[in-house]
């Protein structure tokens, strides 16, 4: 099972911890949002909802922003163990209140516990594993947390008839507080090394954001996308109330089994086909999936019940929200300088996400005021998803400007990247021209790519091979050992032959392709006059255990007494 999952040995126990800890903060997410919305939904009208929209998002992105400022230099367990003694303390003393002032607190304070702890997670999961590993782990870590989903959903209905539901939230906050513990062991097992990053002190001011059209272009799909995700879930949460608003327990049971539902089949579509979609049809295509989608939904809102149509809007959302548009929105910040990318990409995600949460819930507000029903949302949605689709249509033009840009200022970092870009057919067709077009380019391009990469575009390196440089020629042999129809051993032995610039390295390749003849013909090259090409043979014939061995140890020994 474990050499399934491609779990190495010493991976093993991080990747439990890992797991353990995404199985209960999801649990505790699930838990704490389906219970803070019926106790709220329960005591309060929907104008007080509207209202609410309006201030969470701003007091959530201030309070999580401050709070990281202040925590900033401490180190992620201790930050950790702080973070959620505060949060779990004020969230237990707010349960423990049941006067209205206290249901109307934490409800807003959910959200803000919620996202500090989730960022605190990927921030432990960033420090504790590299990029390559992340791309092999992560999905097996973030299973605990839909496997959670699945068991909350499922056996709420049951336990909330043995335990009152909110002694079984108190209860997941005492629980979490294992959480500092994991991240200990995290931290302590992690596999990265400490890297003294010299950090670019370029100063990024607001004009330069608003003045790039492809940042822009993020802001403002960003900016829709925020209004119509609290359209429809300002709408979910009403009629889940109005069908549900006699039972309270059970309101509470059909939020969890909702969130758990769709947390597993999102978990399900990031496994099997969010990679093809975007692979096969590209990053311009990914992302008109979910506008077009919700475009098809509300017209339909129009000839079915209100209560069906939210539900599967909302089921939309939620599902392909985290698999297809939030891949394909980290896709488009890849062109972007790190050290803009750094500064421009928390403002846009959490200060400007949520300052247009709260302008949307205005609109909630006016439709309260005026008591406008579900069918008068639909033609602001449709004008909002037309302007979305319009928005993803000219997404894949401005992406290749950027990532041509990119390359060409030698600005492209794909460190963090390695997994999207290699389901990027879009991506790697730029890779694959610029490697073709501009032989100057060629070895920073290479230098760049992973071996996951490199595998995909080995005819094009087959191509551009025997023009480049002999600095890029290295580079390409390194990853072409096995590919004999492409550069041939005929070819790598008349380099060897003509004593050329990357006869070492032809060498070497004959070595580990073990070609006919290849003892004798490295034997040979025991007495010729380049000295590097000389012990590089005599190297060889050590290492893979060549019948000259004793004749290489021989030439060492004797090279060593004349010195």
């Amino acid at each position: 099972m474990i050499s399934y999952l491609n779990i190495r040995k010493n991976e093993y126990k991080p990747t439990l911890y890992g797991f353990l800890y995404s199985f209960l903060i999801v649990s505790f997410f699930i838990l704490s949002k389906s219970y803070r919305d019926s106790l709220f939904l329960n005591n309060f009208t929907k104008e007080d909802l509207s209202y609410l929209y309006l201030i969470t998002p701003i007091l959530t992105g201030l309070l999580v922003w401050l709070s990281l400022l202040i925590l900033k230099k401490v180190n992620l367990p201790l930050k950790s163990l702080v973070i959620h003694l505060v949060v779990s303390t004020l969230a237990i003393s707010l349960l423990l209140s049941s006067n209205l002032n206290s249901i109307l607190i934490y409800y807003i304070f959910v959200e803000f516990q919620i996202s500090i702890i989730a960022i605190l997670f990927w921030d432990v999961l960033s420090e504790s594993f590299t990029n390559r590993q992340a791309k092999r782990l992560f999905v097996i870590i973030t299973s605990g947390g839909f496997l959670s989903a699945l068991i909350v959903g499922g056996s709420m209905p049951y336990i909330s008839k043995l335990i009152p539901q909110n002694n079984f939230v108190i209860a997941f906050n005492f629980l979490i507080l294992f959480c500092p513990y994991l991240v200990h062991l995290l931290i302590k097992s992690s596999f990265k090394e400490d890297v003294s990053i010299s950090k670019n002190k370029t100063r990024i001011g607001l004009k330069n954001i608003f003045k790039s059209k492809y940042i822009l272009n993020i802001i403002l799909i960003t900016f829709v996308f925020s209004i119509l995700s609290v359209i429809i879930d300002y709408n979910f949460k009403i009629f889940s109330f109005n069908k549900f608003q006699d039972n309270p327990l059970e309101l509470t049971n059909y939020f969890a089994k909702f969130y758990s539902i769709t947390s597993f089949i999102s978990f399900v579509i990031q496994l099997t086909i969010s990679g093809f979609i975007i692979n096969r049809f590209g990053i311009k295509y990914a992302l008109m999936i979910l506008p077009m989608l919700l475009f098809i939904f509300f017209i339909l809102g129009y000839f079915i019940t209100p209560f069906i149509i939210v539900l599967l809007l909302k089921s939309k959302e939620q599902i392909f929200k985290s698999t297809l548009h939030d891949t394909s929105m980290h896709i488009l910040w890849m062109p972007i300088p790190s050290f803009k990318r750094i500064t421009i990409k928390p403002f846009i995600n959490i200060l400007l996400k949520n300052i247009f949460s709260s302008l949307s819930a205005g609109l909630l507000i006016i439709s309260v005021y005026f008591n406008y029903n579900f069918v008068d949302f639909i033609p602001i949605a449709v004008i909002l998803l037309s302007v979305l689709i319009f928005l993803t249509t000219r997404t894949k033009d401005l992406y290749v400007q950027e990532l041509i840009k990119a390359i060409d200022d030698r600005t492209l970092s794909l460190d963090d990247s390695v997994s999207y870009i290699a389901d990027d057919n879009e991506m790697l067709n730029i890779i694959k021209n610029k490697l073709i077009e501009e032989k100057n380019n060629r070895y920073f391009i290479l230098s760049l790519l992973d071996k996951t990469i490199i595998e995909k575009c080995k005819e094009t390196l087959g191509e551009v091979f025997f023009d480049s440089d002999s600095i890029t020629q290295k580079l390409i042999l390194k990853y072409m050992v096995n590919d004999e129809d492409k550069i041939s051993s005929h070819f790598l032995k008349n380099q060897i032959d003509e004593n050329s610039d990357i006869s070492i390295e032809c060498l070497d390749v004959m070595c580990r392709r073990n070609i006919k003849d290849i003892e004798l013909i490295n034997e040979n090259l025991f007495n010729v006059e380049n000295q590097k090409l000389k012990f590089s043979a005599i190297d060889n014939s050590i290492k893979y255990d060549y019948k000259s061995k004793d004749n290489a140890r021989e030439l060492i020994k004797s090279e060593l007494i004349k010195k």
